[in-house]
């Protein structure tokens, strides 16, 4: 009794995929991120290279030094707000509140 496959007996094994995104461009993938801070579907479109929008995403959650983070959603102090605030701790330096 034989448990092994009488015709692919001997045949050398095919090995595995090929890899959709290769270090070169997982490098110009890493350099575009850092300088713009783009979204992987947005590089999708810039960069024109092979693999899904999630393959970036993987590349780029596996880097080591990119992390996520997320944006403020509250606006920039404007010089109005400065001046408030300025004006407000003169006000309070000798009695504070």
């Amino acid at each position: 009794m034989s448990y092994r496959a009488i015709d692919t007996y001997g045949k050398k094994h095919k090995g595995r995929k090929m890899k959709l995104i290769v270090q070169q461009e997982c490098r110009r993938l890493y350099r575009e991120v850092a300088s713009t801070g783009t979204s992987a579907r947005a590089l999708h479109s810039a960069l024109q290279l092979k693999g899904s929008i999630r393959t970036r995403q993987r590349r780029l959650k596996a880097c080591g030094y990119l992390k996520y983070k997320k944006r403020k959603h509250t606006p920039f102090l404007k010089e109005a707000h400065k001046t408030a605030r300025l004006k407000y701790a003169v006000g309070h330096l000798e009695d504070p509140p």
